[in-house]
């Protein structure tokens, strides 16, 4: 897995894996201009962990299931990710980027504030 710089504005070209309620895998891309020129940058896959989450873990099998099925669920009604967006804020400990994906249909809402209003998790920043 690659790690992004902190603080940067992604766009999700593809997410290739939900591996929990608050761990995703990316395809993403961003635009570097330089003067008048402009290229993009694709990077992938990233391993992103919804930062300030705690979701249930593998061993609670049963709400570990329930909350991955949601977050696909918010994933998927973004369909096909066009306007999602990720903001990086840092790598944790096991060596995945901390972020969070913003929505395509309403910029402030984010995938940890969905995640929260289910019940998943608390804010824990």
């Amino acid at each position: 897995m690659t790690a992004l710089p902190s603080f940067v504005d992604w766009e999700v070209v593809r997410v290739q894996k939900v591996v929990d309620g608050d761990t995703v895998d990316l395809i993403v891309r961003r635009e570097i201009g330089v003067l008048d020129a402009f290229s993009i940058q694709a990077v992938g896959p990233v391993r992103v962990r919804l930062v300030h989450l705690d979701t249930p873990e593998r061993d609670e099998k049963e709400p570990w299931k329930r909350a991955t099925e949601d977050l696909k669920g918010w994933l998927g009604s973004e369909m096909s990710y066009v306007g999602l967006r990720l903001v990086t804020q840092g790598v944790d400990a096991f060596g995945r980027d901390l972020g969070d994906i913003y929505s395509a249909a309403d910029r402030k809402a984010t995938a940890s504030d969905f995640m929260i209003k289910k019940g998943w998790s608390v804010w824990t920043g």
